[in-house]
């Protein structure tokens, strides 16, 4: 795993995925090709530490300089393959305040693992709040962003 396993608020994130990782049993599979040339799936042992990446950009930046960092590290990890050898899921932590969050985790996900609603319901049983981790976990919501008036009319 790059970087260490806690951050700078001292939450332990392999701990966190690694206690209540629902994502385990549906990832621990990995596409292979058979003899024949048909792809099967086998199931492997999953080390967290190879699915974890914490990248490292320059420190003590402003929140909007970030922002082209993360937009950049989007698009890569979104062009790059999963490893046929690895289960399919990966797990970016990005550290960095941007003009939208304090900090950002990417799940990367094979979508042979599931579909989005069953996906999200796991991944969002793996984390807890910081304030108090036995609450209901809540989202922020965006101000309403419905149709603008000009001169009052739509």
């Amino acid at each position: 795993m790059d970087g260490d396993d806690n951050d700078d608020e001292g939450l332990n994130f392999r701990g966190l995925c690694t206690a209540k990782m629902a994502l385990t049993a549906l990832a621990s599979p990995s596409s292979v090709t058979d003899r024949h040339g048909d792809k099967q799936w086998k199931r492997v042992e999953v080390k967290l530490e190879d699915h974890v990446s914490v990248p490292i950009f320059p420190a003590g930046w402003s929140p909007t300089s970030y922002d082209e960092y993360f937009d950049d590290y989007l698009s890569k990890i979104a062009l790059d393959r999963f490893p046929q050898s690895k289960p399919l899921f990966e797990i970016h932590i990005f550290k960095y305040p941007t003009s939208n969050a304090a900090g950002n985790i990417i799940f990367k996900l094979h979508h042979s693992l599931g579909d989005g609603y069953s996906l999200m319901g796991a991944l969002l049983s793996c984390l807890q709040r910081a304030d108090n981790p036995s609450a209901p976990l809540t989202l922020p919501s965006r101000p309403n962003s419905g149709p603008k008036l000009y001169n009052n009319t739509i």
